[in-house]
C-alpha cells in the first residue's frame, strides 16, 4: 500500500491481524521449549572449596601483612589450577578421555573478595563427572603445590559432590526470549505484508494516500444475477431475464 505506516495505522493493522502475532508468539514459545529440553544438552555445576595458608604454632600467631600476601596469592593459585601439568595429572585420573583444551573450559577458580578462600568451579554436562573433576582437581593440586611454593597448608573446606539440578539451560527465560521474539516476527511479518501489497480495501486510501477526488461508488454485483429485460419481439410482450454478461457485453458493443 503506502511506503510508510503510522502510529495509529499500524495499531489498526495489530487490532485486525492480532491472530498472526498470537501464532507466532506461540510457535516461539514451542520453538524455545523444544530447544532448551530436547536440544541443548543440560550443564551441571560442583563446587570445592580451599583454604591454603603456612603453617603456624601457638607462639608465632599470623599476621595481618601475611594474610594479605596469603590472598594475593591466590592468583597464583588460579593460573597453577589451569597449569598443564595439573591438568596433565587431573586427566590421567578421570575415567573418561578428554582432551586438556575441553578440561581447561570446565575449570573455573572463583575468590571470596577479601578471603583466604578459593573455590573451584567445573562445568560439565554429567554432575557426577563434575564433582569428579573438582575433587581430582583439588587433590592434584595438593599435592603439587609444597613443591612448587613455599606453602606448607593446605585445607579442603567442603569437597565437590554431584548437584543434580542443572544450571543451563534456563528454559523458563529460553521461553520468554522465544515468545518476545515470535511476538516481533509477526509485528515484522505484518508490516511487510501490509507494504507489499497493492490493493485497495477502502475509500480512505484513495482520499488521503492517493489524493484523489471520489467520483462515486460502484456497488458489488454477482455473476449469477440476473437483469429483467423486455424482448425486442412484438408478439411477445413477457419479460425474460438476461444472464449480466450480456447485458455487459451490449453496452461495451
Amino acid at each position: 500500500m503506502g511506503e510508510t505506516i503510522g502510529v495509529f495505522e499500524l495499531i489498526k493493522l495489530i487490532k485486525n491481524k492480532w491472530f498472526v502475532i498470537v501464532l507466532t508468539s506461540l510457535a516461539g514459545f514451542l520453538l524455545a521449549f523444544t530447544v532448551s529440553t530436547y536440544v541443548i544438552q543440560p550443564q551441571y555445576v560442583s563446587t570445592i572449596s580451599l583454604l591454603v595458608s603456612r603453617s603456624q604454632t601457638e607462639e608465632e600467631p599470623l599476621q595481618q601483612g601475611e594474610i594479605n600476601t596469603n590472598i594475593q596469592m591466590i592468583s597464583t593459585y588460579r593460573d597453577m589450577i589451569e597449569n598443564p601439568v595439573v591438568l596433565g595429572k587431573v586427566m590421567e585420573q578421570l575415567p573418561n578421555s578428554i582432551s586438556a583444551k575441553e578440561l581447561y573450559d570446565k575449570i573455573k577458580v572463583q575468590t571470596q573478595g577479601d578471603s583466604q578462600i578459593f573455590s573451584i568451579k567445573v562445568t560439565d554436562s554429567d554432575p557426577n563427572r563434575a564433582a569428579l573433576i573438582a575433587n581430582a582437581v583439588a587433590e592434584v593440586f595438593k599435592d603439587s603445590i609444597g613443591s612448587i611454593i613455599n606453602v606448607k597448608d593446605m585445607i579442603i573446606l567442603s569437597p565437590a559432590t554431584p548437584n543434580p539440578t542443572s544450571v543451563s539451560p534456563d528454559i523458563k527465560f529460553n521461553q520468554a526470549v522465544g515468545t518476545i521474539a515470535g511476538a516481533v516476527l509477526g509485528v515484522a511479518s505484518i508490516l511487510i505484508f501490509t507494504m507489499v501489497d497493492t490493493r485497495v480495501y477502502d475509500e480512505y486510501f484513495i482520499s488521503e494516500q492517493l489524493e484523489w477526488n471520489r467520483l462515486g461508488t460502484i456497488t458489488s454485483i454477482r455473476n449469477e444475477d440476473h437483469v429483467p429485460v423486455k424482448s425486442p419481439e412484438k408478439d411477445n410482450k413477457k419479460e425474460k431475464s438476461v444472464p449480466i454478461e450480456q447485458v455487459k457485453s451490449s453496452i461495451n458493443g
